[in-house]
Parts: C-alpha cells; sequence; structure tokens
C-alpha cells in the first residue's frame, strides 16, 4: 500500500512515500523521500515506529551558497552589479602599462584591503542533527506514524573541512594574484558553525573575490571529512547528574543571552552559549569532554533557532544524552558553493 504526501516547509519540499511494513492497521515504519535544494537525489529515509531514523543515502557532492548580508566599502553603496563593473575598471587601470607604479599599488590596496564583504554560507544542510531530526519527526508522524521525537541512528559525525577556491580565467582576482592570501580569506566564510550546523557567517575584504564569486567566475569547494555513525551502538555523551548539574548552571546563567528575535541576536547568542558551555564544562573539573562530544552537547543544550539555552525536562535530558557510537564507516563530501542572492 503506498500513499503520497506533500508538506511545503520553508524553504525546503518534502515529498513523502511511504510503505507500510506489514498488513496490520498501526504503521511500523515509514520511508521518506526528502528532496533538498543543491543536492541532485533525494534522501532516502528510513523511520520506525520507535522514532529511529535512518538516513540510507547520504550524497556525496551537493550545491551550497552564499549570499551576502553585509557591505561596506568606499568604492561604492551597495554590492551589486555597478560595484563590481567599478572594480573591474580599476583591476584594467592597475594592469595598464602606462599606469604609475604608486598608483597601481594604491588601486590593489583599495580592492582587496579597504571593504568589508560579510558573506552567509549554507553549506551542509542535513549536518545540524536537531533541525534535521525536527523535520523527519514532523514528516514521519504526517505519513502515519505517532512520534514525540526521532533519533537519527546514523548521523555524519564531521571532524574536519578544507577549503578550495577555484578561478576562472577571466576572473578578476587572477589579474591581481596573491592566491595564497585569497584562500586564505575564503577560509574565512567558514568556522565552527560549518561542523555543527552546516550554515557559517565570515568576512572578507576582497572585493575582486567577491565580485568573482557573484558573476561566476569564482566557487568555493568545502571538503567535509568524518565518520557515519554506526547503527545500532549507542552512548551516553554524560552521566545523569552531570548533565542535570551543567543543564542548571546554564539555565542560571539565562539572563546573559539576548531575545534571539533576529539574526544578529542569533549570531550572539551562539557565541555567549559556547562560551557559557565551556565555562561550565571547566568548572566541573572532573569531565573529560571530547571536542566533538561539546559539539554534540551545544546541540543538545542550546537551541539552533534563537541560540538560547533550551528548558529540557529529566525525560529529554535523558534522550538527548543518548548518541549513537562513532562508526568506522568514512564520509567524504563536498559542496560548491557561488553567491545566488545578494541583500538589497
Amino acid at each position: 500500500m503506498f500513499c503520497f504526501f506533500t508538506l511545503r516547509k520553508s524553504p525546503l519540499l518534502i515529498s513523502l512515500l511511504y510503505s507500510f511494513t506489514s498488513f496490520a492497521s498501526e504503521v511500523q515504519s515509514v520511508r521518506l523521500s526528502v528532496p533538498f535544494a543543491g543536492i541532485e537525489k533525494p534522501l532516502s529515509i528510513t523511520v520506525t515506529k520507535n522514532g529511529e531514523a535512518t538516513v540510507n543515502n547520504y550524497p556525496t557532492k551537493w550545491n551550497g551558497r552564499l549570499s551576502v548580508e553585509a557591505f561596506s566599502s568606499p568604492l561604492g553603496l551597495n554590492f551589486d552589479s555597478t560595484l563590481c563593473a567599478a572594480v573591474e575598471s580599476k583591476v584594467r587601470l592597475a594592469r595598464n602599462n602606462s599606469t604609475p607604479p604608486m598608483m597601481k599599488e594604491r588601486i590593489l590596496e583599495s580592492i582587496r584591503s579597504e571593504s568589508s564583504v560579510t558573506i552567509h554560507a549554507s553549506s551542509v544542510p542535513f549536518l545540524s542533527t536537531q533541525e534535521f531530526s525536527k523535520m523527519i519527526l514532523s514528516a514521519a508522524n504526517a505519513s502515519g506514524l505517532n512520534l514525540s521525537a526521532v533519533t537519527i541512528v546514523n548521523p555524519i559525525d564531521p571532524n574536519s573541512f578544507e577549503v578550495g577556491l577555484t578561478l576562472s580565467p577571466t576572473a578578476l582576482s587572477q589579474f591581481i594574484g596573491d592566491e595564497t592570501g585569497l584562500r586564505r580569506q575564503a577560509r574565512e566564510i567558514f568556522g565552527a558553525g560549518t561542523l555543527l550546523t552546516g550554515e557559517s557567517v565570515g568576512e572578507i575584504s576582497a572585493l575582486d573575490l567577491a565580485c568573482d564569486l557573484k558573476n561566476g567566475d569564482a566557487s568555493l569547494t568545502l571538503n567535509i571529512k568524518g565518520t557515519i555513525s554506526s547503527q545500532n551502538a549507542t552512548r551516553n555523551l554524560l552521566d545523569l547528574e552531570s548533565a542535570k548539574s551543567i543543564q542548571a548552571r546554564i539555565r542560571a546563567r539565562v539572563g546573559e543571552f539576548s531575545s534571539g528575535e533576529n539574526a544578529l541576536d542569533t549570531r550572539r547568542n551562539a557565541f555567549t552559549a559556547g562560551v557559557v558551555l565551556s565555562e561550565e564544562i571547566k568548572s566541573s573539573a572532573a569531565l573529560r569532554i571530547s571536542a566533538s562530544d561539546r559539539i554534540a552537547l551545544f546541540e543538545r543544550l542550546f537551541s539552533l533557532t534563537t541560540g538560547s539555552p533550551l528548558a529540557l525536562d529529566e525525560a529529554q535530558l535523558v534522550k538527548s544524552l543518548v548518541v549513537p557510537m562513532p562508526g568506522s564507516a568514512p564520509f567524504l563530501g563536498s559542496a560548491s558553493l557561488t553567491i545566488k542572492e545578494t541583500a538589497p
């Protein structure tokens, strides 16, 4: 027996195709087909009536998105085609043999170091287990299950990333050179959030690179390395008493957080959350927590929507502490990113 549902969950369209695993009236499991923007094939996800979700086909290549959040430059008020045309004119002037050397140096300095372009990267849509789990939960319940939570039993456990830069022969950045410096700037777009949620915000000063990304003459490649956890074995991030103690101390510091009503509040809260969690773990001298477990604990104790501490009851806390054992299956994924849209 097959049924087809369509749910709209901005910005993703989730199409659900599921089948009953028995002829009983209770649904035992469902198979979801979940398309993501930038991923060629929908993710196939099996969810059991016990809330265990297995991703059957993690992609190894996909497209991410870069967007300009803020811009400041003596060369123009807005980051748009007019600004990039002005940058191109300056590059051509600097390459002209009749331009005095000191003027060339001044032009290149103005292009590479006097502007500020804040870029948001949406690079790995399925790394945030908190948000990913919410989406799977909503889809699974719409398809016939009745769950209060789901656990992804084979999440990706990322441990490192590398940033690659590709320039076309006609890219403005090719004319100025210093590709090593450009690669260093490109990496500034990505930070801790890249491995935590697949989202990050960074700032570059190279207008030529920003314009090349906008015009399609440059692209960034984000290579993620990690493992796919085993599908059965689980462990606890912390013992319950330690987790309750840390959560209580974090909740006692809720006044240090902003309201989370806008993107700036969220980013500030995310920074504050990282500091608070680090301090509270450090104050518990007996705890020895790895970097990857700190990231996992961060996801479970703080909202990835607002950055504020979550108010978990004991049952929710117990469930959140259970994580899959690190698996032996290696994962290597690659996201290609260019600027698709800009802020007005």
